[in-house]
């Protein structure tokens, strides 16, 4: 059964993602916690049942492939088009690109977030099959060295300008924000109110205490590793307490329900939104922005499906 209240989380963290791309005055606040967050939620929805076996394996890698390879692959094909690209050698190659998830066209910048949960969904299905043998104690410990190791070797490269592609540092990076995640479902960390109350709180002074240390996870930038890691615990709470108490408002909770079950379409459109709306609105504000793109995000995806249902409905009649 789905958890209502991580469902707002999904709900409240892509509208952060979606302001802080139109430039709300707030943008670099968000940054800090708000795709961290994104990862969390992943690996607190990962769970054992993904890497009991080898068919489990193949199953997990053939749902991932249809939920987060090809939504990239599609939009990304199709943003490389609108950019104006021709066919000749660059646009295959970069076509190609895009087939690996090593290359976002600018309409589909958002969309690296799918390319390294993929990889490191799968990353850490496979890490976790090979120490399925270990009791609960040693896949603890191997699993936190490894992760540690990780983020700071994502770091050390990123520092020294190691020739490491952006694509593997990003998910060496958030390897440990996945695996803390995973972690948390098992480990109840806001199993009572009181409990969520105080961290929630306590995660959002934290956030401000943190709030002038810069972190993008798209570019693989943090001031260092332990503050990455803190920003992703504190935010993962402040928005926990965020989404427990919007939970008793009906239209609160309607609202981003709706937007939590649906952030795939607000994810990869709504850069192509930004472009439409700067057409006819070219000095809109990012509060005004930031809602048309989300409504034309999900309005255009509601039509889709409602094409989609009536093709398949005049299919089925013939």
């Amino acid at each position: 059964m789905k958890n209502p209240t991580i469902t707002l989380m999904k709900g409240i963290c892509i509208l952060l993602v979606v302001a802080g791309h139109a430039g709300c005055p707030l943008t670099k606040f968000i940054y800090l916690f708000h795709m961290p967050v994104f990862f969390m939620i992943s690996g607190y929805l990962f769970k054992r049942e993904y890497f009991k076996n080898k068919q489990s394996l193949v199953l997990l890698f053939h749902k991932r492939i249809l939920r987060l390879w090809v939504p990239y692959v599609i939009t990304n094909m199709f943003f490389l088009l609108l950019s104006g690209f021709t066919l000749s050698k660059d646009f295959f190659y970069k076509a190609l690109k895009i087939l690996f998830f090593c290359c976002e066209p600018p309409l589909g910048d958002a969309s690296w977030f799918l390319g390294t949960l993929f990889s490191v969904t799968i990353l850490f299905a496979c890490i976790s099959y090979i120490l399925s043998s270990l009791n609960n104690k040693r896949v603890f410990v191997v699993q936190t060295i490894l992760a540690i190791s990780l983020l700071y070797f994502s770091y050390f490269c990123q520092t020294q300008s190691i020739d490491v592609k952006l694509v593997f540092l990003r998910v060496f990076s958030v390897y440990i924000i996945f695996y803390l995640g995973y972690l948390y479902q098992y480990k109840n960390m806001c199993a009572n109110w009181p409990f969520t109350l105080f961290s929630g709180i306590a995660g959002g002074i934290i956030l401000l205490f943190f709030r002038n240390i810069d972190i993008n996870l798209g570019s693989n930038i943090y001031t260092n590793p332990p503050s990455l890691i803190i920003v992703s615990i504190a935010g993962w709470h402040f928005i926990y307490l965020l989404a427990d108490i919007g939970k008793k408002s009906p239209v609160f909770f309607s609202v981003f329900s709706y937007i939590g079950n649906h952030t795939m379409p607000i994810l990869l459109f709504h850069w192509l939104c930004f472009s439409l709306i700067g057409m006819v609105l070219p000095h809109c504000v990012w509060w005004l922005k930031t809602l048309l793109a989300v409504i034309i995000s999900l309005g255009c995806y509601a039509l889709w499906n409602k094409l989609k249902h009536l093709l398949y409905a005049t299919e089925t009649s013939k």
